[in-house]
């Protein structure tokens, strides 16, 4: 796509380094106005965004050429040359192949539409974004009606069909209608299609959308419930996840929010149980509740960009059915799970790399078992979870939301070391099956039993024979190695516990030739095959 100098290329396979960088865009790009605290795009992006608001300006450019765009959108004081060139590699520009063509190098083509697209996208506030369209669309003096094209004829029919399916319509005329009756711009245009996508369209010149969902954005007041609420409930969760809002973020934000305005105690309200959230407060909030006027205040000291009718709206859809005017705490935790800021398989992939590399940094080749060993079995609360990787090396420069996102997937010890741990590459596996079956043999057990005594293996461990650049203190592993292992009530061992093991420490190895030296000369094999 974009040549890059070998800085650049070094730069783009650097986690940590992309991380910053991304911070620092969205930093730049996402504001928050200090009176009413609605979180929006820079009013430089806008002003480049406004001048594409017809298919006609969606030509297709050569991708260096978009360094001019960028350029406008993030001046040379906040961005050097070289980060603008970085930013454009990392997008996803070629993910839009209707909007771009080429044989590769600089001479790829994409419409500076989709540049636009692939920078809102990038912001996490996608919420925010579509309230921002929706307030804009209700502030219009005539509304267009459904019947007045054929758009909206077809979003009326899948709405009042009701049975979930996708509503495929014409990605050209769902542009032109929303560009031009609504007044959006291109990206705009295609980023709310985008938001209601449900799957691949049948061809690349349509798209497949929730009719019913758009139907209800674009023509229905007041917005029904199902369409409102996740919506407002999500603008609630990303403020509190705003990266520019600064720490603490995320959970431990609700939660000290909540500590703060010393909710009502109501053990009588009954609540339907989704996330264990008493885990991170301790049971400490869960029989507390907060009263209409409680909850605008936890809305304004977390700065979460609704309006006063909004905020009430949202407290009446949590409060639920019930017939006092009292929200419980347990209840908002949940939802606010449930509609925890989302992240691309991109970014998370950045994160999850950063963090492994952290901490490898800062614990060596051992980092991820001492990891395993100082986090408890069982669920994690999120500020243990967090308090932990900041002791193992893990510094603020991966937020408090972004280790959260590592919890959704790792939420206890064996999955995140097992997260942390990445791609087991199939040579180094199979080293390590080789290894565990010669250690059954060396005890004289058949091969179809998958197991071998604790003892024996730590016995057979003599980390010692491998020379000490590469692996540091013997002592620090046959510590290490026996707390991991003599812990097994049964006191044996089996083929995965003893592959969990060396998969963590092949994480922080990145030459197989080490590896194998390791695993063969500790446990004195190479002198036994």
């Amino acid at each position: 796509m974009l040549l890059l100098d070998t800085t650049a290329e070094s730069l783009l396979r650097d986690p940590q380094y992309l991380l910053r960088l991304y911070h620092k865009v969205i930093q730049y790009l996402v504001k928050c106005d200090p009176s009413s605290f609605a979180r929006s795009l820079s009013s430089s992006f806008n002003q480049i965004d406004t001048r594409y608001r017809v298919r006609s300006r969606e030509q297709a450019i050569e991708v260096w050429s978009l360094k001019g765009i960028l350029r406008q959108i993030l001046p040379v004081s906040v961005m050097s040359d070289r980060e603008l060139s970085i930013i454009l590699a990392m997008l996803p520009l070629e993910d839009y192949g209707g909007n771009g063509t080429g044989n590769g190098g600089d001479h790829f083509l994409v419409s500076p539409v989709v540049l636009l697209l692939c920078l809102r996208k990038m912001c996490p506030v996608q919420a925010s974004l579509v309230l921002e369209m929706l307030r804009r669309i209700d502030t219009r003096p005539k509304r267009p009606h459904p019947y007045e094209s054929a758009c909206g004829k077809a979003l009326l029919i899948s709405a009042r069909d009701g049975r979930g399916d996708a509503c495929v319509l014409e990605r050209a005329a769902i542009l032109d209608y929303l560009t031009e009756s609504y007044d959006m711009t291109l990206s705009e245009a295609f980023f709310l299609t985008d938001y209601c996508s449900m799957g691949l369209p049948p061809s690349s010149s349509t798209v497949a959308i929730d009719g019913s969902y758009l139907y209800a954005f674009l023509y229905q007041r007041p917005l029904p419930s199902d369409v409102r609420y996740p919506l407002l409930m999500s603008v609630f969760a990303e403020a509190i996840c705003d990266p520019n809002s600064g720490a603490p973020l995320g959970t431990l934000a609700l939660i000290e929010g909540l500590h703060r305005l010393s909710p009502k105690p109501n053990h009588g309200m009954h609540r339907e149980e989704v996330f264990d959230v008493n885990i991170d407060t301790g049971g400490e909030l869960e029989h507390y509740s907060l009263t209409r006027k409680s909850f605008e205040d936890l809305c304004r000291y977390l700065r979460v960009g609704l309006l006063l009718e909004e905020v009430h709206q949202l407290f009446y859809y949590l409060r639920g059915e019930s017939s006092e005017e009292l929200l419980s705490a347990h209840t908002l935790l949940c939802e606010f799970k449930r509609h925890f800021v989302p992240v691309s398989e991109s970014l998370f992939q950045i994160v999850e790399e950063a963090v492994r590399r952290y901490l490898v940094k800062s614990g060596g080749m051992l980092a991820l078992p001492r990891l395993h060993l100082a986090l408890h079995d069982g669920p994690l609360s999120v500020a243990r979870f967090i308090d932990v990787l900041r002791v193992a090396g893990v510094p603020e420069a991966v937020s408090d939301v972004e280790l959260e996102w590592l919890r959704f997937k790792g939420w206890d010890r064996e999955r995140l070391v097992s997260l942390l741990s990445g791609r087991f590459p199939a040579n180094r596996e199979a080293l390590v099956r080789q290894l565990f079956d010669q250690l059954k043999n060396v005890k004289g057990l058949t091969i179809k039993q998958d197991h071998v005594e604790v003892e024996r293996v730590l016995a057979l461990f003599h980390p010692e024979k491998v020379e000490g650049t590469l692996i540091g203190s013997s002592d620090d592993w046959r510590f290490v190695m026996t707390q991991c292992f003599d812990g097994n009530v049964s006191k044996t061992l089996t083929y995965d516990q003893f592959f969990y093991f060396w998969r963590a420490v092949s994480a922080a190895c990145s030459d197989d030739s080490v590896f194998t030296m390791i695993l063969w000369r500790s446990f004195n094999m190479h002198t036994s095959r």
